[in-house]
C-alpha cells in the first residue's frame, strides 16, 4: 500500500487482471478491456495487486496507467474511486475504414465515457486493422494531445510519418484533423491523450502531484500523521 495526492490516476488493463482497494473504502477488480479512475484529491492509500484468479491461472498482463493533473481546488476534495467494464466503455465502429474508437474518457462525436473528468480531457483506444485508414476530427485546438503506440505501427499525416509500438507523439496542436493508416500485416493499437492546459506551478515529488515544493512536504506530513486514512492488510497479505 502507498499514499497519493493531488492527481488522478486513470489506469486502463490492455489484458489481464488487477485489483484495487483504498483507504477511502474503494474496491474494484479490473480485467481485459475495463478501466478505473481514482481522483486522489485530499489524500488517499491504495494498493493494486494481481487479481487471485489471474494470479493461479497465469497470463498475460499489460496495463496503461496515467497520471492527470488537477487544478489547485480540486487537490482539496475528498478522493473517489470508479471503475468500469470493458461493456460500460462505447466504441464507435468508423464505416468502411477498417478502424473503430472506444471512448475511455470524455467524449467523441455523441459517445461519451461515464468518467467525469473535472477539467475538459479526452482518452481513446483507436485500433486500426491491416490496410485501414481512420480520420479523427472534431478534437479540441486548446488540448494537449500525445499519442502512444501499444502495438503494431501506424502512419501518420500527408507524409504517413510511421511511428512504431511502443513509441509516444506529441502532436503540435495545428488542427482538429488527426489523419492515420496502418501499413502492416497486424491490427495495430493507438491510445489518443488529450486535456486543457491547468496554467498553474506544478510539483511532483514521490506519489503527490501539488503547486508547490511546500506543499509536497505538506503532503508527507499529512501522510505520516494518518491524516489519508489506513488500509488494513489483506487476508492475501496474512496467507502469503
Amino acid at each position: 500500500s502507498h499514499p497519493h495526492k493531488g492527481f488522478i490516476t486513470f489506469t486502463y488493463m490492455i489484458d489481464g487482471e488487477f485489483r484495487h482497494r483504498d483507504s477511502s473504502g474503494g474496491t474494484g477488480l479490473i480485467r481485459s478491456g475495463g478501466a478505473q479512475w481514482m481522483m486522489t484529491g485530499s489524500g488517499i492509500v491504495h494498493e493494486e495487486m494481481i487479481g487471485d484468479e489471474f494470479a493461479k491461472k497465469g497470463g498475460r498482463l499489460e496495463m496503461l496507467q496515467l497520471w492527470i493533473n488537477l487544478p489547485s481546488a480540486y487537490k482539496k476534495q475528498p478522493p473517489h474511486y470508479r471503475i468500469l467494464s470493458e461493456e460500460e466503455l462505447p466504441v464507435i465502429p468508423m464505416e468502411g475504414s477498417g478502424a473503430r474508437i472506444r471512448v475511455l474518457a470524455g467524449s467523441y462525436g455523441e459517445a461519451s465515457s461515464p468518467l467525469e473528468p473535472v477539467t475538459p480531457l479526452a482518452i481513446y483506444r483507436v485500433t486500426v486493422s491491416p490496410g485501414g485508414k481512420a480520420s479523427l476530427e472534431g478534437i479540441s485546438q486548446s488540448f494537449n494531445l500525445m499519442g502512444y503506440i501499444s502495438s503494431g505501427a501506424l502512419g501518420f499525416g500527408p507524409e504517413k510519418t510511421i511511428v512504431d509500438e511502443g513509441e509516444t507523439l506529441l502532436f503540435s496542436g495545428s488542427g482538429d484533423l488527426l489523419t492515420l493508416e496502418n501499413p502492416g500485416q497486424e491490427p495495430a493499437d493507438l491510445f489518443l491523450f488529450g486535456g486543457e492546459p491547468i496554467c498553474e506551478p506544478m510539483v511532483a515529488s514521490g506519489p503527490f502531484v501539488m503547486n508547490s515544493r511546500q506543499e509536497i512536504q505538506e503532503a508527507y506530513r499529512e501522510y505520516r500523521e494518518g491524516r489519508f486514512g489506513f488500509l488494513h492488510p489483506s487476508p492475501q497479505a496474512h496467507s502469503s
